[in-house]
């Protein structure tokens, strides 16, 4: 057998065995891994952010956090309001009550903004 014939042979017997290698993931730089799962959002706990009803007062939508111990309330623009309880029940909870409120067009969480730092 020529010399050209047994590198070709052994080219595809090299070839052969690093395909089969990578078909059963031998190959860890092949692999297929799963995407990191999606972490909740970082949040100020008790801290919410209602937007409210036209003609709704802010005392007449507080009523629905009295369970909860509305600390502070403050105005923040038009009709946005942030909202702090002492004993927070929840996201899933707070967004409920938001939708059984006829005062309270939306509520979500106040959720953490981060930056990145200037170039």
């Amino acid at each position: 057998m020529s010399f050209r014939k047994q590198f070709a042979i052994a080219i595809f017997f090299a070839l052969s065995l690093s395909s089969v290698a990578c078909s059963n993931g031998a190959n860890p730089s092949r692999q297929v891994t799963n995407p990191p799962a999606v972490a909740e959002p970082e949040r100020v706990p008790g801290q919410y952010i209602i937007k409210l009803a036209d003609g709704a007062t802010l005392n007449s939508a507080l009523k629905y956090f009295e369970p909860y111990e509305v600390k502070k309330s403050q105005w923040l623009m038009q009709d946005y309001f942030l909202i702090e309880v002492t004993r927070d029940p929840g996201v899933a909870r707070m967004l409920e009550i938001g939708r059984h409120a006829e005062e309270i067009l939306n509520i979500e969480p106040n959720l953490i903004a981060h930056t990145m730092p200037a170039q």
